[in-house]
């Protein structure tokens, strides 16, 4: 494939990575240079570009964050899980299930949510699926309309729900932040080898 004009020339995967490439231009690096060391497009943007123009880049990007919202959703459902045998046994059942329930609620509520921004949110270029995002809009609007029905009816002690929306908002922070701090570790490490 040849180097379209304007490509900088990138080191091989096992050759050491030099001072002028930053951070993102080395996690880039890796992913689309092969084991061989050939090249797949890559071009070096300046410093500080908010964007590359390669999708590569893009997709690594977004099963990064995919993997990071699967696990706060199952993280949060086993959270709730034991939360609620705990509250069922300390406070009340109908707590408990109050409680369960709602993490169950704000769970579903981020997962609509997600499938909504990935279908409306497209690179330029890429068709945007209408009948997608109609679909994930009505779900959306189920589950506001749920939340609207308990707020009403009052199934469950009032606290239960500020419980079981809090244990998402707990995972949430706790897991985005051990994700940074392994980003920044890995970038220091990068840093001082380069």
């Amino acid at each position: 494939m040849e180097k379209p004009s304007g490509a900088v020339s990138l080191p091989r995967l096992n050759q050491p990575i030099h001072k002028k490439h930053n951070f993102r231009a080395t996690t880039f690096c890796f992913d689309t240079i092969g084991a061989g060391g050939e090249y797949h497009g890559l071009q070096e943007l300046p410093e500080g570009s908010p964007t590359r123009k390669n999708g590569n880049f893009r997709q690594v990007k977004q099963k990064l964050n995919q993997s990071l919202l699967a696990r706060v959703q199952i993280w949060t459902i086993f959270l709730a899980l034991a939360a609620g045998a705990v509250l069922a046994y300390s406070v009340s059942l109908n707590f408990a299930l109050g409680s369960v329930l709602t993490s169950l609620w704000a769970v579903a509520g981020l997962r609509v949510l997600e499938g909504l921004l990935r279908s409306a949110v497209v690179p330029p270029g890429q068709h945007r699926n209408i009948f997608a995002i109609i679909l994930w809009g009505l779900a959306k609007l189920v589950i506001y309309g749920l939340a609207v029905w308990v707020l009403f009816f009052r199934p469950f002690p009032a606290v239960s729900h500020a419980v079981g929306f809090t244990l998402l908002m707990v995972v949430l922070v706790v897991l985005g932040a051990q994700a940074r701090e392994k980003e920044i570790r890995q970038t220091t490490q990068r840093g001082d080898d380069g």
